[in-house]
């Protein structure tokens, strides 16, 4: 009886270990073909926001991130236009898009974005 639990857990061993194995290789093939972000590609990235995030939310499928300036951008999932462009496509949204100004506060749901602006009427 030990002898076949000790052969057991050596098998088990051995399964975890090549489980190991096979995930860092396969994270190093993704790391050489993809690359890894350089500092300017990651500045660059958020230059888009057109200034430092101060909030951000998640939906099931959706992101809001809003910036310094009040802006509100978007992006994810359009299946129910909650990325809000006003161009009517159900398509992924994988690049963030301005859709609002000054807001102060988004909350995303599920499926829906919520934001609250100011208004200096």
């Amino acid at each position: 009886m030990l002898k076949q639990n000790s052969f057991r857990n050596k098998k088990v061993l051995v399964v975890l270990l090549l489980t190991l194995v096979g995930t860092v290789a396969i994270f190093l093939v993704f790391i050489l073909f993809f690359g890894t972000p350089t500092h300017q590609q990651l500045n660059r990235q958020a230059e888009e926001f057109g200034g430092g995030v101060v909030a951000i939310d998640v939906g099931w499928n959706h992101s809001a991130a809003i910036t310094a300036d009040g802006g509100l951008w978007v992006w994810g999932s359009n299946s129910n236009g909650q990325v809000g462009d006003g161009g009517g496509s159900r398509a992924q949204q994988h690049r963030p898009v301005r859709i609002m100004d000054d807001v102060v506060c988004v909350s995303a749901g599920a499926h829906q974005l919520r934001p609250i602006r100011h208004r200096n009427d």
